[in-house]
């Protein structure tokens, strides 16, 4: 497992997705944790 911060400016969303479909067997997860009234702006 691991834990990585990031500001809220970035997602890497598309790329895991990318990732995941060239590479079933060694898929990566997301966990969003956003802080209550926090606007993210994609």
């Amino acid at each position: 497992m691991l834990l990585y911060g990031m500001g809220g400016g970035h997602s890497w969303l598309d790329n895991i997705i990318e990732w995941n479909s060239s590479h079933p067997e060694n898929k990566f997860s997301l966990i969003y944790i956003t802080p209550e009234g926090f606007d993210y702006i994609e």
